[in-house]
């Protein structure tokens, strides 16, 4: 065997002969230790030259010597078992099946955990378990638990240097961590991580990466390196980077492949196809070799890439053909090379690269279709690959635990959804509820899982034990997730990890035993379905109609639903990215009072985005849905036509879209349904808040622009929330009262809220937006903010939250699922209508328009209708002059949700008046029962 040992990493075939020799000995000599330690030593000779087909060989010989062996104390099988999986799990990941890849590595982590004594092996076992654990972790895209991993690989490291009175090594951690920084978008900090780990490589036996012996890891950070420069459109640095790679590489080396595969993507970006292909194609040659077949998901990314070449070129047919070598790549027991034919249930080696191929291919046949119409089953190819490549999108999903990473994968897919639309229109009419139906599976996925959680968890109220665990667990989870994200100390965030892997071991059995021992908290928790048209007309009230926006690329569909008309109508609009940036900065215009470039995005957005919908219904309500940086536009401060010169400045007399329709907004029209239909009806009073906040020198404010964004006094919102709380019958909790602890139990027994105060949103971690709530006393004994994931914690299915305050509604724009904001944090909890805002609003005008908002509600009013007459009224009353009809004024409140009226509580007085008048009723009928009955 020690002669094998010289062989492995020279020359596979010698190993093999002389490890045969061994086993064959062993097995005369009955050592069955030995001779299947022989077995699994071909295994990892065969992995390390990467000849997948001898690892699997080898190892199955190893299991079936262990079945023999049965229960001979000759045999080491605990040990032996550990190898075989270690190699099981290298050998699935080698392949791309990172599923069953983490399955042996999941064996391996609990039987080691299982064992009462762990010692120096088990440790070192489980640090590079942890180590493979994240990196399958990491190609399947999953950041967050990959990031959990990694850090637990760290907290082993610690243990080992401890038992060995040694300072623990950190350092490799950078290798792992610096391209998961990069796929998450933090190119800054991915490259501090990966010249650190150079660095590192360098002073440890100097900068010749061949003699130092740490030439694959080197190596492997450049090919890395390489790709970030390529992502960040530096071609020339990543085309230098990766021939620096191959000039240490050797023909047979595990890296070369991929080294070809990078090179080919770097030459297709700078249009070299050519070359370009002729890498692709060097690297499916190496890696086939490298495998013993053709099924690999490295095999496939390069068959995406050559398809990638010919679509560059528009030669549609052979750019599908390849993507179907591609699919045909990562499906074992898929050889239908037909172009109809896709994958079902085979065994898929990476669901995320058959996602990519799924997707592109669909595209191609498109194309093939538009340049040769007479083909149809090109067209009809392409639509049954976009229904199947959106199916994975979902299933793929389902293995994500972080948010970020579920949005991750809803914004890489986001072209599939693309895709599958503009198909759907152009097959016509039979085929619009159909791409409605894909515009509704891209949206507010992630919320819609988590309301259907809260209302899951709410179901266990009648099982107190039960509501309990899971809401202890949940806060818990939450709140050490927060401690990561805020802590920079490497050791302190290991320990979070650490807990993190513990809480969500221990959340996730719990769940699984609540789901089998209450099937109505298993039905709210998974049921999914997306909503059909028929029912969003039966949803929408009369002369109401619903516009749901899709943005790619170039393209703007315009989903519009009336009740009054039949069927469904799209509108298919021009998209660019002058009109995203006009999407994204108009906000900022009206705040900072740029009036030439406010009413040329405002005109130039109703033109491309409204305009054309208006056309088609007559209603005189709108649900809007929007997507992406439309989450920013106030749609009812938009110009419905130009502003006469001699108008300028005189904002009262602009044509805003405010004086023609009335809006309101939905995350989805399938969430729109569920907030519109809670599961349960809230009880409780009207709470009314205004904190009151330490004072300035008022000559410090100019009034007339103090705003509910700097933490300083406000002087209209006590008076604002004391008229609210008279109007509507309201509990105040007012001023110094309004503090974090009294609104939290407030909150808990109440049906509706105002909040009147300070408000902030942070827009690099949304998790930390927050409300202020009155900082008058001691604030380290108790803290006045309450952020956005201390919502996320506490069920609140109010019927209205009302947040007046400082971009409550703004925060990042996630693709499809909109703003992660503060309005979004109640949502969260189960709010079925939200009154937010889109940028720091003026004191003065607030009260004003809250009064008349909550008038109109008392009267019986919807919200949006409330809330749209509120701003009517506001802007055309005798005390606004032009200054205060400026849209900065008004148009920052947005309506979300359910815009059904609400009913307010009768006021004390009106209660005895309505008790005295029922109590002399039934006096009045008694007497004239008795009178009759004497007569």
């Amino acid at each position: 065997m020690r002669r094998a040992e010289e062989f492995c990493g020279v020359e596979l075939d010698s190993a093999i002969f002389y490890l045969d020799k061994a086993i064959a000995l062993a097995d005369k000599s009955g050592n069955c230790t030995t001779a299947v330690r022989a077995m699994v030593q071909k295994a990892d000779c065969a992995s390390f030259n990467l000849r997948m087909d001898k690892v699997a060989e080898s190892l199955r010989q190893a299991e079936n010597a262990l079945e023999l062996a049965g229960e001979d104390e000759n045999c080491d099988t605990e040990e032996i078992q550990l190898e075989i999986k270690s190699l099981w799990a290298d050998y699935w990941y080698e392949l791309g099946n990172f599923d069953l890849s983490l399955k042996n590595c999941r064996w391996i982590e609990d039987a080691i955990l299982n064992r009462k004594k762990r010692g120096k092996a088990e440790l070192t076992r489980l640090k590079f378990n942890y180590l493979f654990l994240a990196s399958n972790y990491f190609k399947k895209n999953n950041y967050g638990e990959a990031v959990q991993n990694y850090y637990q690989s760290t907290y082993y490291e610690k243990r080992l240097a401890e038992e060995s009175g040694a300072k623990p090594d950190y350092n490799y951690i950078h290798y792992f961590l610096a391209p998961v920084y990069q796929a998450k978008g933090e190119p800054d900090s991915a490259r501090q991580s990966y010249f650190f780990y150079l660095n590192y490589l360098d002073s440890l036996y100097g900068q010749d990466p061949v003699k130092n012996g740490r030439r694959s890891a080197y190596v492997m950070t450049c090919l890395n390196l390489s790709s970030l420069y390529r992502e960040q459109g530096k071609l020339d640095s990543a085309e230098w980077m990766l021939k620096k790679s191959l000039d240490l590489l050797f023909p047979g080396d595990p890296f070369l492949a991929k080294a070809y595969f990078q090179l080919g993507q770097t030459l297709l970006d700078k249009k070299k196809y050519r070359e370009a292909a002729r890498h692709f194609n060097e690297s499916i040659k190496i890696q086939s070799g490298n495998t013993g077949s053709g099924e690999d998901y490295q095999i496939a990314r390069s068959y995406i890439g050559l398809g990638d070449v010919f679509a560059a070129q528009r030669s549609w047919e052979e750019a599908f053909h390849q993507y179907q070598l591609a699919i045909l790549s990562l499906s074992n027991g898929f050889d239908d090379a037909g172009i109809l034919s896709n994958p079902t249930s085979e065994l898929v080696f990476s669901q995320k690269d058959l996602l990519t191929a799924l997707g592109k291919k669909s595209w191609a046949l498109f194309q093939c279709y538009l340049n040769w119409p007479e083909q149809s089953q090109y067209l009809d190819a392409a639509w049954e690959t976009a229904l199947a490549a959106i199916d994975r999108v979902d299933s793929v999903r389902l293995d994500y635990s972080y948010d970020e990473d579920k949005q991750f994968l809803l914004n890489e897919s986001y072209s599939v959804f693309a895709y599958a639309i503009q198909i759907a229109y152009h097959r016509g009419k039979p085929f619009y509820e159909q791409a409605f139906e894909m515009a509704e599976r891209s949206k507010a996925v992630l919320l819609f899982e988590a309301i259907r959680s809260a209302s899951a968890e709410n179901s266990l109220r009648t099982y107190p034990d039960s509501f309990e665990q899971i809401l202890q667990l949940r806060y818990t989870l939450q709140q050490n997730k927060v401690l990561i994200a805020r802590e920079k100390d490497f050791q302190q965030r290991q320990q979070y990890f650490n807990n993190q892997q513990e809480l969500e071991r221990r959340y996730d059995h719990l769940t699984q035993r609540l789901e089998l021992q209450h099937p109505e908290y298993y039905r709210l928790k998974h049921e999914s379905k997306t909503i059909k048209v028929s029912l969003v007309k039966k949803d929408l009230p009369p002369h109401h109609a619903l516009l749901e926006y899709f943005l790619h690329d170039t393209t703007a569909f315009i989903f519009i639903i009336d009740p009054a008309k039949e069927g469904l109508q799209i509108v298919k609009a021009a998209w660019n990215e002058d009109l995203a940036n006009m999407a994204t900065s108009i906000t900022d215009d009206i705040f900072r009072r740029n009036d030439d470039a406010y009413e040329r995005k405002a005109l130039a957005l109703f033109e491309h985005l409204l305009k054309p919908a208006l056309g088609l219904t007559g209603a005189d309500h709108l649900l809007i849905v929007p997507d992406g940086e439309l989450w920013n536009v106030p749609f009812d401060a938009l110009l419905t036509k130009a502003v006469p010169t001699n108008d300028k400045g005189r904002f009262k007399k602009y044509p805003y879209m405010l004086k023609e329709k009335t809006i309101s907004y939905a995350f989805s029209a399938t969430l729109q349904h569920r907030m519109a239909h809670p599961d349960q009806r809230p009880g409780g009073d009207f709470v009314v808040v205004a904190p009151a906040y330490r004072k300035i020198r008022q000559e410090q404010l100019v009034a007339m622009r103090a705003e509910r964004g700097r933490m300083d006094t406000l002087w209209h919102n006590l008076d604002e929330a004391s008229a609210i709380a008279k109007t509507c019958n309201g509990r105040l909790l007012a001023e110094g009262d309004a503090t974090r602890s009294r609104f939290l139990q407030a909150l808990d027994g109440a049906r509706m809220l105002h909040f009147g105060g300070h408000a902030k949103a942070d827009h690099d971690q949304p998790d930390f937006s927050f409300i202020a709530l009155s900082n008058l006393g001691d604030t380290l004994a108790e803290p006045y903010r309450l952020y956005a994931h201390e919502l996320y914690n506490h069920a609140h299915p109010l019927d209205l939250v009302v947040l007046s305050a400082c971009e409550t509604g703004t925060g990042q724009v996630w693709k499809g699922e909109g703003v992660i904001s503060l309005a979004r944090a109640f949502a969260h909890g189960g709010a079925r209508s939200i009154v937010t805002t889109l940028w720091s609003i003026n004191d003065g005008a607030a009260r004003d328009i809250m009064a008349l908002f909550y008038q109109y509600l008392a009267d019986g009013m919807g919200k949006d209708d409330a809330l749209h007459q509120a701003k009517l009224a506001y802007l055309n009353a005798d005390g606004t002059d032009n200054e205060r009809a400026h849209p900065f004024y008004w148009a920052a409140f947005t309506p979300i949700g359910d815009m059904a009226p609400v009913e307010f509580g009768l006021s004390w007085w009106k209660k005895g008046l309505a008790g005295a008048f029922l109590i002399g009723l039934l006096l009045w009928g008694a007497a004239f029962f008795i009178l009759k009955s004497k007569s």
